[in-house]
Order: structure tokens, then C-alpha cells, then sequence
């Protein structure tokens, strides 16, 4: 009877860990397909994070880079001398500082040229402002104008 008993305790054991190992295993598959759930879901949040910082900067570096652009456009046509757009500022951050600083170049540009053209049409009397201790155009020009006005002088004395 003792050992019958035994037996069955055996088999109940057996039986017992058998269950608890099919249990454990499936507790463990299921682990590792949640496991597999979260890095994927890891994954397309991080690559649609990626997505968004890219699409970030490409509104970013349009915003940016569109002013830029046409404010280099700008200033390529300044160095050729065409002075018939003065850019306006549309922002204050520093791409309207750019545009305002252009825009000074330009009506500093404009304040020579319309000089010199006094100058050549014979009014010599009118003085070229000088902006500072470095502004080289602007001192030429003065000196140019006076230099011209003696001239003008020295033949009407003839």
C-alpha cells in the first residue's frame, strides 16, 4: 500500500512538474513575444521620430533658407551695382537684421551715387555725408566733389 501510495505521489509530482513546466514555457514564449511587441514598437516610434526631426528640418532650413536666398540675391545684385531693390525686413530675428542691413547698404549706395551724379551734372556744392571715420566711399566721394569744385573754381577764375 506504501508503495501504490508512492507511486501515485510519484506520478502526481511528475504530473505536477510537467504542468509547471509547460506553464513556465508558455509563460516565457509569451515573454518573449511581448518582448518582440515592445521592440517593435520601439522601433517605429524611433524611426517616426526620425521622420519628424527630418520633416522638422526641412521646414526649418525652407523658412530659413528661402529669406537667405533671396537676400543673397540681393546683395549679388548690390556688388554689380544695381540698386533698384532695397530688401525689406519681414522678421526680427536675424534674418530681418540681414534685410535691414542691406537695406542701410543700399540707401547708403543710393546717397553716393545720387552725389556723384550731382557732381557730374555740375553741383559741386552739395556735401557727400560721411559715416564714420571708416567709410572709405564716402570720404573718396567728399573728396572727389571738392576736388572737382576747386577745379570748377580755378576755371571760372580763367
Amino acid at each position: 500500500a506504501w508503495r501504490q501510495t508512492g507511486n501515485r505521489v510519484e506520478q502526481a509530482l511528475d504530473s505536477a512538474r510537467a504542468v509547471v513546466t509547460r506553464e513556465s514555457e508558455a509563460a516565457r514564449a509569451e515573454g518573449e513575444r511581448g518582448l518582440r511587441r515592445v521592440g517593435i514598437q520601439i522601433t517605429v516610434l524611433a524611426l517616426a521620430g526620425l521622420a519628424g526631426a527630418l520633416a522638422l528640418g526641412l521646414w526649418f532650413g525652407r523658412l530659413i533658407g528661402a529669406p537667405l536666398a533671396g537676400l543673397a540675391d540681393v546683395a549679388r545684385r548690390i556688388a554689380e551695382g544695381d540698386l533698384r531693390e532695397r530688401p525689406a525686413a519681414t522678421s526680427a530675428d536675424e534674418v530681418g537684421r540681414l534685410a535691414t542691413s542691406l537695406a542701410a547698404v543700399v540707401d547708403a549706395q543710393r546717397a553716393i551715387a545720387d552725389a556723384a551724379r550731382r557732381a557730374a551734372a555740375g553741383d559741386t556744392g552739395t556735401a557727400v555725408t560721411v559715416r564714420g571715420e571708416h567709410d572709405v566711399l564716402g570720404a573718396s566721394t567728399e573728396t572727389l566733389r571738392r576736388t572737382l569744385a576747386a577745379l570748377v573754381d580755378e576755371v571760372h577764375a580763367l
